[in-house]
């Protein structure tokens, strides 16, 4: 019977069966990806597939137990405690992990927490070191990742925060096999990306009732979009102005000649690794470039001009046109239209 402050222990690692499930479905590109020998190396993930000792184990310790399956560790976690009047503690960097899961999950864009786990056992114990004394006498990897308590917070605990256990998703596995799914990705995406695009200061648990995803799912998927650089950084627009200082920016058209092997983006890095650049685009017309610099003078940016990029080899010629006024920025109005405070008079 469960009670509140039992360890939880998990042993081997988890989504063993759903890695090999993936390596059978994807083999031509794992294999065009990784080496023969780590694809190969999955094969054996099936030796770890029984759990008869586990549950011997279990049984002689009296400890309650769990067989990780379809859902993975978040799935069996969220059934195990479903009759428990009470929450856990877990820490999902403690969950043991096997190396070649972690990369396939990244190159598939999966969850390997929500993957097939068959191979490995949840267990509830008041005597964790009894137990993993049982276990790693029987050649069994095993480990505490956390446990029982007395509240009725479902608690994950990962490096940039705390989450919450939610209702168990659909297996990995079949995120990667159904074209539906991904199509249902790339819609979640469009809205995450929409919103945050204007608000990245919103926190995600409000973000995720906005936008009805499910929390944990809405964090995976930022990450992903981190990692892939299809977000790239969050930044916050200012009007200095307002703030008190004084900050002059000027668009510079650039013309430039190619060498011979050399394109555009050669050219373009050398001039955007410059602290004073801001933002550096390709354009058509009669200019090449289009180049963003920020100063705290006219006399800077034109220093700038005059003595960094105009000397560069592959720069013909400049044009520079300095910011006035802004009036829309990144999607944002500056300059608001002040509104008429008189009240009108019928005559």
């Amino acid at each position: 019977m469960l009670r509140p402050e039992m360890d939880i222990i998990i042993t081997k690692y988890t989504a063993l069966y759903g890695t090999w499930l993936l390596k059978g479905r994807h083999k031509k590109r794992l294999e065009g990806y990784f080496n023969s020998r780590f694809v190969y190396g999955i094969e054996r993930f099936a030796d770890f597939f029984s759990i008869t000792k586990e549950l011997e184990i279990a049984k002689k310790c009296e400890c309650d137990v769990f067989p990780i399956a379809e859902g993975g560790i978040t799935a069996a976690l969220w059934y195990f405690i479903s009759g428990f009047k009470g929450g856990i503690d877990v820490s999902l960097e403690e969950i043991p992990i096997r190396q070649e899961t972690v990369e396939i999950c990244e190159l598939l864009g999966v969850s390997p927490y929500e993957l097939n786990g068959i191979g490995s056992v949840l267990i509830a114990t008041d005597n964790a070191s009894k137990v993993l004394n049982e276990l790693h006498g029987a050649d069994i990897p095993a480990k505490v990742i956390g446990k029982l308590t007395d509240s009725n917070d479902k608690i994950l605990r990962r490096a940039d925060g705390i989450r919450h256990l939610d209702r168990p998703a659909i297996d990995s596995y079949y995120r990667s096999i159904d074209p539906l799914y991904k199509r249902k990705v790339r819609i979640m995406r469009k809205k995450i990306l929409s919103y945050i695009e204007k608000n990245s200061r919103v926190d995600l648990k409000e973000l995720s009732i906005m936008l009805d995803i499910n929390e944990d799912e809405l964090l995976n998927e930022l990450q992903k979009m981190e990692k892939e650089s299809v977000i790239c950084g969050y930044h916050t627009l200012i009007d200095w102005e307002k703030a008190g200082e004084e900050k002059v920016n000027a668009l510079i058209e650039v013309s430039v000649t190619l060498e011979r092997g050399q394109g555009f983006d050669k050219i373009a890095e050398r001039i955007y690794n410059y602290p004073e650049v801001s933002s550096v685009y390709l354009i058509s017309g009669s200019y090449d470039l289009l180049v963003g610099i920020e100063g705290k003078s006219l006399k800077e940016v034109s220093s700038f001009v005059s003595n960094k990029l105009s000397v560069l080899e592959n720069v013909l010629s400049t044009k520079t046109n300095f910011v006035l006024k802004k009036y829309k920025d990144f999607g944002t109005i500056m300059a608001k239209p002040k509104k008429d405070e008189r009240q009108k008079v019928m005559i």
